[in-house]
């Protein structure tokens, strides 16, 4: 009879001087929930997203969030904006829109090669909200889907002003109650219509609205530490952005 792991608790391996230093610290990956308008062309995210929704379509927006917790799908995808950075990247027309370069300002069409194409970006930090809950995201918004966030970008700006409780009691009311500028505004956006100008993807569009009572109780149990998250996310990538 083979003796018993009790009984082996003496055991000593010599192992190599490398493994007899202390154990590394890891740590999760770094990750937050993000905002994506799912694509066919997406590969292996398209396919994962299928195993959650068998139902969806092009542009569908959808709620990422870290692991193990799943996806949700966003209907309707109401949200307002914490900040944005718009940029455009260089692509390769040929090799499914590769991304050459990035650029601070929209480059000259007379300075781009023949495979080249100028596609605009939007990255952004988001208040989501959903279910009652306001979610912080991130969100990168991409060709068609740019004129969504351009548009609650420019409503959040007249927030700041007193033109924005000219728009109504709604909207009045919204200033009574919000501080910031960003609490007073709700975007609903959706996406519909059809592909054009060459473009095969679908338009989003911002709906925009007075935030109310259910905005301004979803904000006032807003979870700090998801908040401070998102804006880590939010620097990071602005940071890591190469613009020329």
């Amino acid at each position: 009879m083979s003796e018993s792991l009790a009984a082996q608790k003496g055991l000593t391996v010599n192992l190599p001087a490398v493994f007899g230093q202390p154990v590394a610290e890891i740590k999760p990956r770094f990750s937050t929930p993000y905002v994506v308008f799912a694509q066919p062309k997406a590969g292996d995210q398209w396919k994962g997203l299928l195993r959650h929704f068998p139902d969806l379509n092009d542009g569908d927006p959808v709620l990422v969030y870290p692991e193990p917790r799943k996806p949700e799908r966003l209907s309707p995808f109401r949200c307002t904006l914490l900040h944005a950075k718009q940029y455009w990247s260089v692509v390769d027309k040929n090799q499914q829109g590769k991304e050459l370069s990035q650029h601070a300002a929209e480059p000259d069409a007379g300075s781009l090669k023949a495979n080249e194409g100028v596609a605009e970006r939007i990255y952004t930090a988001l208040i989501v909200y959903k279910d009652g809950a306001a979610i912080p995201a991130t969100c990168l918004a991409k060709t068609v889907k740019c004129g969504a966030f351009v548009t609650l970008n420019e409503a959040v700006k007249m927030a700041m002003t007193p033109d924005w409780a000219r728009n109504g009691a709604d909207y009045e009311a919204s200033v009574a109650a919000c501080a910031s500028p960003f609490a007073r505004v709700v975007a609903q956006i959706t996406v519909s219509g059809k592909p054009g100008n060459g473009n095969p993807y679908f338009p989003a569009r911002a709906h925009i609205s007075a935030s109310g009572v259910a905005e301004w109780k979803a904000l006032a149990e807003l979870d700090p530490a998801a908040l401070e998250a998102v804006a880590e996310a939010y620097q990071r990538f602005v940071g890591d952005l190469k613009l020329v």
